[in-house]
């Protein structure tokens, strides 16, 4: 177990670093980020990236998981473990958080941390609740589950700076040796 909180420690330093990079958080000039895509300056600063995100994970109706007026309606949010994506346009990422969290898990979201970045947020949290439905072919078992996330979001240039992507990294295996016990 000791392995993979380090693995998860070493990921979760490895994109700080990449944040500050991208956000042009050096002292010897521009980033590699400004200089190809244009100046850093053009992306939301960080008390707008952080009302973002906290606007996203504070729904105003306690029954949901995320107030989706804080992403714009083409998001698309990625699973880099599966290589796939998880949902693509508001509606389908609505669809999706309802299934996992209600559907084929009775969970919640725990242990947040977070590193907000001009137009960039790295969000880590659990996923704790119990297998109550089919997930990836597997029937409920009535297992609990208790699994680490990473996500690195993105928001739009543009006003009013609303998420535009996600990158989602889910521990899959962690995942399915729990359900699968």
């Amino acid at each position: 177990m000791g392995n993979k909180r380090l693995c998860w420690v070493l990921g979760f330093c490895i994109i700080f670093i990449l944040l500050l990079t991208v956000n042009g958080v050096n002292t010897d000039g521009p980033s590699r980020f400004a200089t190809a895509y244009g100046s850093a300056t053009a992306l939301p600063g960080l008390e707008i990236t952080e009302e973002i995100i906290m606007g996203y994970l504070s729904p105003k109706d306690p029954a949901e998981f995320h107030n989706y007026d804080f992403v714009c309606d083409n998001v698309i949010f990625f699973d880099v473990s599966s290589n796939a994506i998880l949902a693509e346009g508001k509606e389908m990422l609505i669809q999706s958080m309802n299934y996992i969290y209600t559907m084929a898990f009775d969970a919640i979201a725990e242990d947040f941390n977070f590193i907000i970045g001009n137009g960039y947020a790295v969000l880590e949290w659990t996923i704790v609740g119990t297998h109550i439905g089919e997930f990836a072919g597997v029937p409920a078992t009535g297992n609990l589950i208790r699994v680490p996330m990473i996500a690195v979001y993105e928001l739009d240039k543009s006003p009013p700076h609303l998420i535009t992507n996600a990158r989602v990294y889910m521990m899959t295996s962690i995942l399915m040796e729990q359900i699968a016990q």
